[in-house]
């Protein structure tokens, strides 16, 4: 089941991928089990009109449900009209590296000596998918669940563009 800006998956994706988030400015697509447990979900910041920046969090197992997929590329593609979607992962976060790629995210580049840590590596990849290296926009639209029927993804497009008021 589909929540948007649901409070308690914002503060959990929110702190397992080290992201602030903005209310009215940032959002967060999130998926719940039958038991209301959150599987997963992304946050999606920093839109500037071209692009717009996703950071990406699973909890569980087999937790990217085609619903949470579906409508985390097509809210940003398709609504949004955005370019390119982007992230960025540290270099020591190889399972998230790995997960950016096998959703389709392409490695841009590898920024050195971002963080300072002694026993792990420094960098921080910046990672994009434009809309036509997004497999995920061919699959049919899924059966959607969403846990409020008065807040489906479409109004979610009063996110406004960084630097606007």
């Amino acid at each position: 089941m589909l929540r948007v800006d649901d409070v308690h998956a914002v503060k959990l994706i929110m702190e397992a991928a080290n992201v602030q988030y903005v209310p009215g400015l940032h959002h967060c697509i999130a998926d719940y089990d039958s038991h209301d447990c959150l599987r997963g979900g992304v946050i999606l910041a920093d839109y500037w009109g071209g692009s717009v920046m996703m950071h990406i969090a699973g909890f569980r197992p087999n937790w990217a449900s085609k619903a949470l997929l579906w409508a985390g590329f097509d809210y940003p593609f398709n609504h949004l009209k955005v370019k390119k979607i982007f992230g960025l992962v540290p270099e020591y976060n190889w399972r998230a590296r790995n997960l950016d790629l096998h959703l389709g995210f392409r490695i841009e580049c590898l920024l050195s000596d971002v963080f300072n840590h002694q026993d792990a590596p420094n960098g921080m990849y910046i990672m994009s998918m434009t809309r036509d290296e997004c497999k995920w926009l061919s699959m049919p639209m899924p059966k959607i669940e969403f846990a409020d029927q008065r807040c489906p993804i479409p109004p979610l497009a009063v996110m406004q563009v960084a630097g606007s008021a």
